[in-house]
């Protein structure tokens, strides 16, 4: 009976343990997505976002060693919202993620250099149109 027991734990265990594991993955799985072009937030703001044939999603993070057209939108909107000198060359490096940073504390959040959805729905970004003002996105 013991050893009965012992296999009826282990299984109930690992069975609790699989599940345990599924869906925290699936949830990161949803929000794991690479910045690696910009899109349009209609009408109102150019913002960073994963793009592929069959994914748009504004969900997306990147950091230190990105090189992309989502860099040179956030670039851009730190330039032109912030007004933060700052090249608009695509490579995120040091002097982007200290301009993000810079963004990060004045917008309240935890200044951590990396660009996501809670940075996103922070910040202001590059308008749409270029005499227009920046704009938060939800």
């Amino acid at each position: 009976m013991s050893g009965t027991r012992a296999l009826l734990i282990a299984l109930v265990v690992t069975a609790a343990g699989v599940t345990g594991f599924t869906a925290p993955a699936a949830a990161d799985a949803r929000m794991s997505y690479y910045c690696n072009d910009e899109g349009m937030w209609s009408p109102v703001a150019w913002i960073p976002i994963h793009r592929s044939a069959t994914v748009w999603s504004a969900d997306c993070h990147m950091g230190v060693g990105a090189n992309s057209n989502a860099v040179r939108a956030l670039q851009r909107t730190l330039q032109y919202c912030y007004r933060i000198a700052l090249t608009i060359d695509g490579d995120f490096g040091g002097n982007t993620r200290k301009a993000l940073m810079r963004a990060q504390a004045v917008e309240g959040i935890p200044a951590d250099g990396e660009y996501g959805p809670q940075t996103r729905r922070a910040i202001k970004h590059y308008p749409v149109k270029t005499s227009g003002d920046c704009n938060r996105v939800p």
